[in-house]
């Protein structure tokens, strides 16, 4: 399931269903409970939902904290568009081969029904993110997680922190070679619906042991890659989530693929000594 298992490490989407998504994070000195969502990229529209559970929860919050911070400016966002780009003068027909850029090519344009502008510029992004934009051009409308928590924070004028850095995060996402995104591109090329379907479902369905197995599965690239996409990852933000959850009541949110395992958010946390309880 490559790209797509990685969704769930990422950024964000809904689940009218939060016993094993929603988390309280208690003890260890705090004088106040804080909460642990499990979230994955994006959803369609309709299936978007903010249930009663969680919105209560986060209204009951005081701080907002997501993988990366949301509210940076346009000049810093356009300045991370190097590390999405393909090198100058290089396009994906540079890294598949003959026959496997024509089928790359008449998928988008003949099959998706993508017009040859939009393919155009995705024909100018590495691998990984077209295969973003993919997706998301058959979805359609979509909605996120991070972009709603982040609104809401900043209606109710409370303090929204990012984990990471955006570059960071990009940076670790190219720790994957072109070579190797572009392998990982055809290999899941007219299979991307059924397998975000799959991931998508047992994301509804609650099913976070489902999701680590569909992980662990999904032959995401090579160990080093995992290694720093996600457990590297997880330990990095384990610090910073202590200070925020020391200081105030928080809300944490972040890519349902980094709660479970040895090395998930989760037994990092009770590793430090608080107690990680689901909320049903």
């Amino acid at each position: 399931m490559k790209f797509f298992a990685l969704l769930l490490s990422s950024c964000l989407i809904s689940s009218t269903l939060f016993g094993q998504l929603l988390w309280k994070i208690s003890g260890n000195g705090m004088q106040q409970e804080s909460y642990l969502y499990g979230t994955i990229h994006a959803v369609p529209k309709d299936k978007f939902v903010v249930s009663p559970t969680l919105s209560s929860t986060f209204e009951g919050c005081n701080a907002l904290a997501l993988e990366i911070d949301l509210n940076i400016s346009l000049k810093d966002q356009l300045g991370m568009l190097k590390y999405m780009v393909l090198p100058k003068g290089k396009s994906l027909k540079d890294y598949l081969t003959p026959d496997q850029y024509i089928h790359f090519r008449s998928y988008c344009i003949d099959s998706l029904k993508m017009k040859k502008s939009k393919f155009n510029k995705l024909n100018k992004l590495k691998p990984f993110f077209s295969s973003s934009i993919l997706l998301q051009h058959q979805l359609g409308k979509i909605e996120g997680f991070d972009q709603y928590f982040n609104e809401e924070a900043k209606k109710r004028k409370i303090p929204s922190y990012g984990l990471e850095t955006l570059e960071y995060q990009l940076k670790t996402v190219n720790t994957v070679s072109i070579e190797e995104q572009a392998k990982m591109l055809m290999e899941s090329l007219g299979t991307e619906m059924t397998e975000y379907y799959n991931m998508l479902g047992l994301y509804l369905a609650d099913d976070l042991n489902g999701l680590s197995e569909a992980m662990n599965n999904a032959e995401m690239s090579t160990d080093s890659f995992i290694e720093n996409f996600l457990i590297q990852r997880n330990k990095n933000w384990i610090p910073v989530i202590e200070k925020l959850i020391k200081k105030d009541k928080t809300f944490v949110a972040v890519g349902a693929g980094h709660l479970p395992g040895e090395f998930g958010v989760i037994e990092l946390l009770k590793n430090r000594g608080y107690t990680v309880d689901a909320t049903n």
